[in-house]
């Protein structure tokens, strides 16, 4: 996406086009979340908490030297799935591999590895967003995507539509002409089934839907793998309502389909459910089909840092601290990665370095702050679902003492006397983070010494960026010297060309005459939809395991969970908001006044055995707030969705809850909270 800025301040988000991924379209929690690098949350300066417990901005130079030593102790480093890769890289240099925690819950984690493994294995590709939007037959088992991951549900709406243009194209109706092929199509769409916790905003699509826990939804994945190849594990579902018939619904599709589809991903919490996900793209494999596996992760950089590693899951690291062991925390808030009381125990005994861009319940805690830069502020790396690490560039220079994190973490070292710890700039800490981890991150993007035509700079600046002599007037009417930017191709002004024939990654804004706005993104195209000129940037970490066969895989996962019975107490699954429960979205305002209440999704059933309607307030133990009640259609009865993520809430409990009502509760005034245009 494109930034853009001005006075400091960000103004505006547009879609940034990627021919394989976004396309034309950025999803709104996208354009509209990222308000948060100019919150009143912001962390600004650097800052060391006195004895009287008092917190003092006495400046950079102070709080370095105090964080000196406090890593100088031996402390521990907790990274984290939303810091750039070039970040979580200097820190677990700093402290050491056998010391540093990727900053990931221990079931993420966990779910994450698998994910990871479950790629480099082979026998399905990894799509891209393009070729989600060409399968002919999609199988959703368990995730939400809309909430969880809204362009990907985008891509899964564009697909069904397959069907309508294979209609149109035997009536002889162009595809461009929209009109005429929905109406020739009615609704008529390509085979889409969605097996989920609860109801989705893809339902309405969907070929078939079912509702199950996610240990049954795993079992539905199971017995369809073994139905398509026998050869693979099956689970019998005849205590599984409706499962039978919604199975052979989609065997039948899948089997028939050319680009058939499986989506999933770690937002249900249940291994299992990645394991089924992975039978089933196998099985399709080995009978001769080409099916593509999707399995999305929650964060920007999940995948990212798990390809780092590190020596210590985030329990070790918390019972590190909690034996009194120095942490130095990167742009993470712990209290959403464990337990709340686990949490609060490790903190109050250990001394903490906090790194971040915003204020959090573990920065509360520091002992030293250090104020990081976003990602307009600063340049870095992030790998998504693909494992395609991509470059973002620096848009503006942050005020007071904000910088990059890797940049804080150098000077730490450098006070440290650190030997082989320190990088003057991005491009030492890129190569030597390609040299000791995967060669490709060297590759993604132009280096400082990059010129276009005329060895010139690439502007950041538009043509139409007016007004630069007046930005500063109430301090000086002389304007200063743009600053030279010594890490990246780019110009902090207007000077230079912009031609769009350049790297792709090096694209900072899309202009042509006759074209102010974002639709003269054709002009900077091999074609109409196609590849930038300069190529889509980007490039893969993960590659499938070549040696690896179908024998090899129908024995990876056999074991098959046993069904869900009902028990005492409810059992807690996870359930997201678009709006709201990303944490760095979740500051900035669009999205705060377009946040639900924090909720638990109730079955009828479970609703009125409670006594409760929507509306009501419910309580728990390890809740640590009532939830609003939502009726959902779709929920099982004995599961509780518990939502993730929104302010206020911390991580649910795991295994079974009992619920109470709160006769204190008073419920959120208003409409629906998820709607950022009204017509």
């Amino acid at each position: 996406m494109f930034p853009g800025e001005r006075y400091g301040v960000l103004k505006r988000v547009q879609n940034r086009y990627h021919g394989e991924l976004n396309g034309y379209f950025l999803c709104d929690r996208g354009r509209f979340g990222s308000h948060f690098i100019n919150s009143d949350q912001r962390i600004r300066h650097a800052g060391v908490r006195a004895q009287d417990g008092v917190f003092e901005a006495n400046g950079a130079s102070n709080a370095v030297a105090e964080a000196a030593k406090l890593v100088g102790t031996g402390a521990i480093g907790i990274g984290s799935p939303r810091a750039s890769f070039e970040a979580n890289y200097a820190l677990k240099k700093l402290v050491g591999e056998e010391r540093f925690c990727t900053g990931l819950g221990d079931d993420e984690a966990t779910l994450i590895e698998l994910a990871l493994s479950i790629q480099r294995e082979g026998g399905a590709t990894t799509p891209s967003l393009t070729d989600v939007e060409a399968a002919d037959a999609i199988l959703i088992l368990g995730e939400d995507v809309l909430n969880t991951a809204p362009r990907i549900a985008l891509a899964v709406r564009q697909a069904v539509r397959a069907e309508s243009f294979s209609m149109a194209e035997e009536a002889g109706i162009p595809n461009w002409q929209d009109a005429g092929v929905r109406g020739h199509a009615q609704r008529a769409l390509s085979p889409l089934f969605i097996a989920s916790v609860a109801a989705t905003r893809l339902d309405d699509i969907a070929s078939a839907t079912l509702g199950s826990p996610p240990q049954d939804i795993a079992r539905v994945g199971f017995a369809i793998a073994h139905a398509i190849d026998p050869t693979y594990a099956g689970a019998d579902l005849a205590l599984s309502v409706g499962g039978i018939d919604f199975s052979d619904q989609a065997i039948a599709a899948l089997r028939s389909a050319k680009r058939p589809l499986i989506v999933s991903g770690t937002g249900t919490g249940d291994p299992d459910v990645l394991r089924a996900a992975a039978n089933v793209a196998w099985a399709l494999k080995a009978k001769g089909s080409d099916p593509a596996l999707l399995l999305s992760p929650l964060e920007a950089n999940s995948y990212g840092v798990a390809l780092l590693g590190g020596g210590l899951s985030m329990g070790d690291a918390l019972d590190a601290m909690a034996g009194g062991s120095a942490a130095v925390v990167m742009e993470n808030d712990l209290y959403r990665r464990a337990g709340m009381q686990e949490v609060s125990a490790a903190c109050i005994e250990s001394r903490l370095l906090v790194l971040d861009s915003l204020e959090t319940e573990t920065a509360e805690h520091a002992a030293v702050l250090m104020p990081a830069s976003t990602y307009a502020e600063s340049t870095g790396t992030y790998v998504n679902y693909e494992t395609r690490a991509q470059r973002f560039y620096q848009v503006f220079e942050p005020d007071n003492d904000i910088r990059p994190a890797w940049r804080w973490i150098s000077d730490v070292a450098a006070a440290l006397d650190s030997t082989g710890v320190g990088w003057a700039n991005i491009n030492d800490l890129v190569e030597e983070c390609a040299a000791a981890t995967h060669g490709a991150l060297a590759t993604i993007s132009p280096a400082s010494d990059y010129r276009v035509e005329g060895g010139t700079r690439i502007p950041r600046q538009p043509h139409r960026y007016s007004g630069r002599t007046a930005m500063r007037a109430q301090v000086s009417v002389h304007e200063p010297k743009a600053t030279v930017d010594d890490e990246t191709p780019f110009n902090y002004s207007m000077e230079g060309q912009n031609l769009g024939k350049q790297d792709g990654a090096a694209v900072p804004f899309v202009w042509s005459p006759g074209w102010n706005s974002n639709q003269s993104v054709f002009k900077f195209q091999q074609e109409v939809g196609g590849a930038l000129l300069g190529g889509d940037p980007g490039a893969l970490l993960v590659e499938p395991n070549s040696d690896s066969d179908d024998a090899l895989r129908a024995v990876k996962f056999r074991e098959i969970p046993d069904a869900f019975a009902a028990s005492d107490g409810m059992l807690v699954v996870p359930a997201y908001a678009i709006f709201g429960s990303d944490e760095l979205s979740n500051a900035s305002w669009p999205i705060v006044q377009r946040m639900p209440a924090p909720f638990a999704l109730l079955n009828v059933a479970d609703a009125n055995k409670l006594g409760v309607q929507a509306g009501a307030g419910v309580s728990g133990h390890g809740l640590g707030t009532s939830l609003e009640v939502v009726i959902d259609d779709r929920i099982p009865a004995g599961l509780v969705g518990i939502v993730q993520g929104l302010p206020g809430t911390h991580t649910m409990p795991t295994g079974r809850i009992e619920l109470s009502v709160d006769s204190d509760f008073v419920p959120r005034p208003g409409g629906p909270p998820d709607v950022i245009v009204r017509g």
